[in-house]
């Protein structure tokens, strides 16, 4: 039988409004796949990811080489396909800090802001500009689970949002996928037009607040 990896850290060991990445990691822990059911579900959708199991999970994850932060993702899985690995970052709404719209965000003068910009966009596979309105927040937690696809050679990623209902904060996803040029839709795999060199989904998963389950 294959074993999980998880790795908890100290700075994700708060609960927060009922449910936290590691709660809700901990539902799937014990299970053949080691993922919670709703995102065995979610997964099932597609060829690549039906299936698929848990290799290792890291929660407070951080890749980013010029990265400020301690981390990038709430929780970063590495995950076995039935054709190959993938790359899979998971956030939790409830967790998920008020960042400031891009473009507040080139204003300050601590860093090199454009450069990183630039560097995320690439990343990202965007051409155009990115909206000066979009929360910044998206893009190096998006980012972050992409560069590790590459590092680990993954055939697919994704960023799925595990949500309490917080109706801002979706709003703010939502403008995010459609920079990505990905067709939004709730608890469906949508993917992200945008990038070509690998296969990219963005997901809302609605959690009811008091469930885990």
């Amino acid at each position: 039988m294959r074993r999980h990896i998880y790795t908890p850290t100290p700075v994700d060991a708060e609960w927060i409004d009922g449910l936290d990445i590691q709660s809700f990691w901990k539902v799937g822990a014990e299970t053949r796949r080691g993922l919670h059911p709703l995102l065995e579900r979610l997964l099932d959708q597609h060829p690549a990811w039906c299936g698929a199991s848990v290799i290792a999970a890291f929660p407070g994850h951080g890749a980013l080489p010029t990265a400020t932060m301690a981390r990038q993702n709430d929780l970063w899985a590495i995950l076995a396909g039935t054709s190959g690995i993938l790359s899979l970052g998971v956030e939790v709404d409830a967790q998920i800090v008020a960042d400031p719209q891009v473009g507040s965000w080139l204003q300050r003068s601590e860093d090199d802001r454009e450069r990183r910009l630039s560097y995320l966009r690439d990343t990202l596979g965007l051409h155009a500009s990115v909206e000066s309105d979009l929360q910044y927040y998206w893009l190096h937690r998006a980012a972050s689970v992409l560069l590790e696809a590459g590092r680990i050679g993954a055939i697919s990623s994704g960023l799925v949002v595990v949500s309490t209902m917080k109706a801002g904060v979706k709003h703010e996803f939502m403008k995010f996928a459609e920079q990505q040029a990905a067709v939004f839709e709730t608890s469906q795999m949508c993917w992200a037009a945008s990038v070509r060199f690998r296969p990219f989904f963005l997901t809302w998963l609605d959690v009811p607040q008091s469930s885990e389950k």
